[in-house]
């Protein structure tokens, strides 16, 4: 519970969900030796609002003021505003060189994932645009993809699910050379549509679906075109 009202988007990822993956996929250590996340797919930002904090030593849930266990007669308040006071100031004290990248298709998805962003205090350092995966530019230096693709459970979706993941994979294979990408697939069908070998795979359920996430490095080679025979 992070203590603010996020707007949320058609299939939301629950905010420690979306931390426990970051953490799968090492961002912590890539980010305090001010590396590089993208999310193509970012939806209402919940990927990037985590990596930012993780990023900044923010600790979760740092804007949240009411807490259950306030209430209760073994509390003791002193102990834990001298333990909120140390996590604002190492927060403070904090300066990353990291960048995140955020981006979707969808406009209202873009407009979205700003106004969550201002509201978790995690804005600073994230870049936002709208734009189809297939058409960003990939940033200087090498560093990590992690998103979360549409997978149809609850996004009324069809055989474009299929398509868009299988594009996905040919894209990363082609332009992001040398970058490792993290993907939350949402079946071990759906996995097996980006045409690319995982290195490791993880069972992990968000909600009721049974996913799979996915790390693919991609190779720094470029991709070598078959020629077509010699038709002389």
């Amino acid at each position: 519970k992070r203590g603010y009202g996020r707007n949320q988007g058609p299939a939301p990822l629950q905010e420690s969900l979306a931390a426990a993956l970051l953490h799968l996929a090492g961002w912590p250590k890539v980010a305090d030796e001010g590396g590089v996340l993208v999310d193509p797919m970012c939806g209402s930002g919940t990927l990037l609002e985590e990596a930012s904090g993780i990023a900044r030593h923010r600790a979760p849930g740092l804007t949240r003021r009411d807490w259950g266990f306030q209430g209760w007669l073994g509390h003791e308040q002193n102990v834990w505003k001298r333990l909120v006071d140390d996590a604002r100031q190492k927060a403070a004290a904090h300066e990353t060189q990291a960048r995140i990248y955020g981006s979707d298709i969808h406009p209202n998805a873009v407009r979205c994932a700003k106004q969550n962003l201002k509201l978790a205090d995690t804005y600073d350092g994230v870049t936002l645009q709208q734009a189809p995966f297939d058409m960003l530019e990939v940033p200087d230096g090498q560093g990590l993809v992690v998103t979360n693709p549409p997978y149809g459970e609850r996004m009324h979706a069809d055989e474009g699910i299929v398509a868009l993941y299988r594009t996905f994979g040919d894209v990363m294979r082609r332009r992001w050379l040398g970058w490792t990408i993290w993907v939350l697939a949402g079946s071990p069908k759906l996995g097996r549509q980006f045409g690319l070998r995982p290195a490791r795979k993880f069972s992990i359920h968000n909600g009721p679906i049974d996913c799979r996430f996915l790390e693919i490095p991609i190779s720094a080679k470029p991709v070598q075109r078959l020629q077509k025979p010699d038709q002389g």
